[in-house]
């Protein structure tokens, strides 16, 4: 198992079939008792085995594990890495060497880096697998022709666009679709409520996911007032029965709604201000949200009682948006009866000879012409404040070897960026 308390948590369910998920690959798995096992599990053990090794290290630098209990800096950067990837690590708190001499601040942010990167590996390493079972399910989907549609809701900045992306990115488009709907216009909304949704359904063998949903309805409709108390009853009265055409039609419905803390959202909504990149994710709608804070939660509260009849809601707690990610995703794996297909074995034909009046020669210009080469493989040809991006690597290195150099670390050169 994993190191981290956060991570061991996401992958929680694969520690009791870790050692039997190998070889039943091709075994059919049911419902939430799948629960991506077998990937989370592999990924588990392949980061225990690196953990292990680690520890090997620190044991066998024993001189170096007593010299804290004397007092004295440590030089194993095996015992640092070691300390450093547990959560009860304070890596904010005062370190001191022997004699009350403290050790400077920048062996402090050190440790943290490590740490950090320590927990973004092992969240790479779980995604990773977890896509790879995604991979796995839409392979069943299309080739038995089920259905799956899931719904993403929550509030603004709660991590959905992020977690439907790491989705979308790994999965093939043709049987994949994300629906994210506009306002509705004047004709929608002359139409029956549920009639712009109904088009967008997955067919047999698609996954749709819906970037917010008719639940719009229960929630910003009701709290702006672009809907009335009487509609938006009517809506949760019929949503029930509309949710159980589509699971009693083959649909297999997930609803997820993403939970974030009021004080996340402001550090997003700041983020996003900031960042000049990321200010098309705010609307005036979801700045005005902010003010609405308590009564968008009594709008959730009232369509989780008012609208779970059918289909039960998912709650996926979004402030570590890792996190989230990962638990939405085995949920949805959970959620959906796949097996393995096995794929027929593919062979690379060899590539066909080049006939006798074929001449290679450069492109016409008066045809086609290559686009500027700014960036090359040997360099990328831009620069910041007069210096580019080779000598600024270097700057880094450089600063990073005299950083480690001062925790005492013991870096082997050849490991180094060239």
């Amino acid at each position: 198992m994993f190191a981290s308390a956060r991570v061991v948590r996401v992958c929680a369910s694969s520690s009791s079939s870790s050692s039997s998920s190998k070889g039943k690959k091709n075994k059919k798995h049911k419902g939430k008792k799948r629960d991506a096992t077998g990937a989370a599990a592999a990924a588990a053990a392949a980061a225990g085995r690196r953990r292990r090794e680690v520890d090997s290290v620190a044991n066998a630098n024993a001189a170096d594990a007593s010299s804290i209990d004397r007092g004295l800096p440590t030089t194993s950067s095996a015992m640092m890495i070691r300390h450093a990837s547990h959560d009860e690590f304070d890596a904010t708190a005062d370190v001191s060497g022997g004699d009350g001499v403290n050790v400077p601040i920048v062996k402090k942010r050190a440790v943290k880096e490590i740490k950090k990167a320590i927990l973004e590996a092992e969240y790479l390493v779980v995604l990773d697998a977890l896509q790879q079972e995604l991979v796995t399910m839409q392979t069943f989907v299309k080739a038995k022709g089920q259905k799956v549609c899931v719904i993403f809701e929550g509030r603004d900045a709660a991590g959905k666009g992020g977690c439907i992306s790491r989705i979308t990115e790994v999965v093939s488009p043709r049987g994949c679709r994300v629906v994210a709907l506009s306002a509705p216009t004047v004709e929608e909304k002359s139409q029956w409520y549920f009639q712009r949704y109904v088009k967008h359904l997955p067919s047999a063998g698609e996954i749709v996911l819906f970037d917010r949903s008719w639940y719009n309805r229960s929630g910003v409709e009701r709290v702006m007032g672009f809907a009335t108390e009487e509609e938006v009853a009517r809506f949760e009265r019929e949503v029930i029965e509309f949710e159980r055409m589509l699971v009693d039609s083959g649909i297999v419905l997930i609803k997820l709604w993403f939970d974030v803390s009021a004080e996340e959202q402001e550090r997003r909504f700041k983020g996003r201000i900031e960042h000049s990149d990321k200010r098309w994710k705010l609307s005036p709608m979801d700045l005005y949200a902010r003010s609405k804070w308590y009564d968008y939660a009594k709008a959730r509260d009232a369509m989780f009682e008012n609208t779970s009849a059918t289909v039960k809601w998912s709650v996926v707690p979004a402030d570590d948006k890792r996190i989230a990610r990962l638990n939405a995703i085995q949920h949805i794996l959970s959620s959906v009866d796949y097996e393995e297909i096995p794929s027929e074995p593919l062979v690379l034909p060899p590539q066909q000879k080049k006939p006798k009046d074929y001449v290679e020669k450069p492109f016409d210009e008066r045809f086609a012409v290559v686009v500027p080469q700014v960036y090359t493989t040997d360099k990328i040809n831009v620069s910041v404040e007069g210096r580019d991006w080779a000598d600024i690597a270097d700057v880094v290195v450089d600063k990073a070897k005299k950083e480690f150099k001062q925790l005492s670390v013991d870096l082997d050169e050849t490991s180094w960026p060239k």
